[in-house]
């Protein structure tokens, strides 16, 4: 609970330093990313504060759980003199009148006096300053449990009102809530009340199961705090420093990041590659955005993956079934590490979602037909690096190595006939045939000279449907994923263009980047006297006017999704629609065959402090 309370404290600090980047605009962020960054830090407090509030829930139900306990107890230590006192009573000794004979006579009475007092104290007539001391130590134990209990549910019911607080919003709170509840900041707009689908609370769970994730490994692993978690990894570090040189060390870790963050146990024999962990959970973090936003279904739903090289820990199906109801189809070729995935998968009891399979050398990387599956949702795959041991070596010298190679993989983990770009190569060239079959498909690559290569084929074959991603953790370490599709719905442009360049690199960038999908189209500043719900009604006006094949507005989130047959907005399509009206008659479409959407589109409204409103 401490730590949870310190991690809400310092969220919080994080957010109010935040805010006041944005009230004194500074300039270092625009304030779209700024809004996004404020909306996220709430999301983390949001998470932490709700955790927080389990805790201290836990803690009163634990002392509403031992209130008869401590009530007995205290009971029994109340009456414990008095009832010692009643069983051991005894006379009072007579006080001696007679005279003492000689002085040994005086001193034998007067220490037998002394006993008798010391006697009577605890079971005599001087015992009841003995109650009194039982009686308070017994209201003592009673009462620190009432305390506890009363002070419990006071912290849990104002860490309840501070979180519904933060989720309704109001007026007074705009400074750290703008954007979460539009409805309020509509005026007089009339806009229907939010329908409740019935898998909103699924959705709520889903959406903060992945902010969980999506915050995980944001800054380095707290080494003292894993060691006070977990006895086995404390065995291998020495304060907050680790050997990554050791390999028992650099496999440790992975087994307790996979413990304490995921839940998964991990077994792996010496000679086969360890998987960094945080690396690895950024491919699943981005295949989630991939699929999410490219795709009209809600996220959360069930998808079949591929996974090309599983490897002896089968790591990526088994992080992806943590944080999604997905089920995974993992292939290798190496009969030891196919033998390990297996112990993996039934050790985590994912059998049942997770299905390992061999494959050779010569047969096809996406086995669709030998598996007996008309289609799939996505492939990935973490193909070897070297096309040879000797290039292998010779990279090793180039550099210094870095740490997560502490733990050495087999040849068939390492090494590929032709290198990341053949083996990649081989893929493309059989989503050629596959098409659609597969919504996405992917790659993890080790050098940016191979993603320059890979994004020219596939503009070379017009697939411009295509995202790339950098992974970087630490310092040194950086890998790039590519992916491609031949569907029609383009991934949002965040998860499709992910390299950050520096400006004198971000010409080299654009050309391996895809084109831009969003884009600033005005920003607006509000008079005095119009309000956020009369722009809407005109905005929405305008857009409804369109000769659209949908359009659906939500009034809370202030955007609206639409789909298009043409380009109904240009002036020249509106004079040859009413050509052709005048033409056929009235009535008559310019489409007579079932229309087909040639573009979707997202128009999203953002509002900040200084009434300027920016339409996107």
């Amino acid at each position: 609970m401490a730590s949870i309370k310190a991690s809400c404290h310092a969220g919080m600090l994080e957010l109010a330093r935040l805010q006041g980047r944005r009230q004194m605009s500074d300039g270092s962020a625009s304030a779209y990313e700024l809004e996004c960054l404020i909306g996220g830090q709430l999301q983390i407090v949001l998470g932490q504060l709700r955790s927080l509030e389990a805790c201290v829930r836990g803690v009163a139900r634990g002392a509403e759980g031992q209130r008869w306990r401590r009530w007995l107890l205290g009971g029994s230590l109340t009456a414990l003199i008095p009832t010692v006192r009643t069983i051991f009573r005894r006379r009072h000794p007579q006080p001696q009148s007679e005279t003492r004979l000689n002085n040994t006579e005086h001193a034998f009475h007067h220490a037998q006096n002394l006993m008798a007092r010391i006697r009577n104290g605890v079971l005599g007539r001087g015992g009841l300053l003995a109650s009194v001391a039982m009686f308070v130590f017994g209201l003592l134990v009673v009462f620190r449990n009432e305390v506890l209990l009363r002070v419990a549910r006071t912290v849990y019911r104002r860490l309840r009102r501070v979180v519904e607080r933060m989720e309704r919003g109001g007026d007074a709170d705009d400074g750290v809530l703008e954007g979460w509840r539009w409805r309020r900041k509509l005026d007089d707009a009339q806009s229907p009340q939010p329908s409740h689908h019935p898998d909103q609370p699924h959705q709520e769970q889903l959406l903060a199961k992945d902010r969980r994730f999506q915050s995980l490994y944001s800054d380095p692993p707290d080494f003292k705090r894993l060691a006070r978690c977990d006895p086995d990894f404390a065995a291998v570090v020495k304060g907050r420093n680790l050997d990554f040189g050791d390999p028992a060390s650099v496999m440790q870790l992975s087994k307790t990041l996979l413990k304490l963050d995921f839940g998964l146990e991990l077994l792996l024999p010496e000679d086969r590659l360890c998987p960094p962990i945080p690396n690895r959970h950024s491919y699943i973090l981005w295949l989630k955005g991939l699929l999410d936003t490219s795709s009209y279904n809600p996220p959360g739903e069930s998808l079949v993956g591929l996974d090309i090289g599983t490897g002896a820990s089968c790591i990526y199906p088994l992080l992806a079934c943590v944080q999604r109801p997905w089920s995974f189809i993992a292939t290798d070729i190496d009969a030891e590490s196919l033998a390990w995935a297996r112990k993996n998968v039934h050790l985590n009891k994912l059998d049942h979602r997770i299905r390992v399979i061999d494959c050779q050398v010569e047969d096809d990387l996406i086995p669709l037909q030998r598996l007996g599956l008309d289609s799939i949702n996505f492939v990935m795959t973490n193909p070897p690096f070297y096309a040879s041991e000797a290039e292998m070596l010779e990279s090793a010298k180039r550099k210094a190595r870095p740490p997560w190679t502490a733990c050495t993989g087999s040849r068939t983990e390492m090494v590929v006939e032709g290198g990341e770009v053949a083996f990649v190569g081989r893929i493309l060239n059989e989503s050629l045939l596959l098409g659609r079959r597969v919504r996405w498909y992917s790659s993890m690559l080790g050098f940016y000279a191979s993603v320059v290569v890979l994004v020219g084929k596939l503009k070379e074959r017009g697939i411009d449907n295509f995202a790339v991603v950098e992974f970087a953790q630490g310092a040194k370490t950086r890998r790039w994923a590519v992916a491609w599709s031949f569907g029609p719905m383009r991934p949002a442009q965040a998860v499709a263009r992910g390299i950050t360049m520096t400006k004198k690199a971000s010409a080299a960038a654009n050309d391996v980047l895809p084109a831009q999908t969003e884009v600033d189209i005005a920003t607006l500043r509000l008079t005095s006297e119009e309000t956020v719900g009369e722009f809407v009604a005109g905005l929405r006006g305008a857009v409804e006017a369109l000769d659209l094949m949908s359009w659906t507005w939500d009034p809370q989130a202030l955007e609206g999704t639409g789909r298009a047959a043409d380009r109904v907005w240009a002036r020249a399509w509106r004079r040859r629609k009413k050509r052709a009206v005048i033409e056929k008659g009235e009535g008559a479409s310019m489409q007579t065959d079932e229309p087909v959407c040639v573009l979707g589109f997202r128009v999203e409204l953002r509002l900040d402090l200084r009434r300027e409103m920016s339409v996107a």
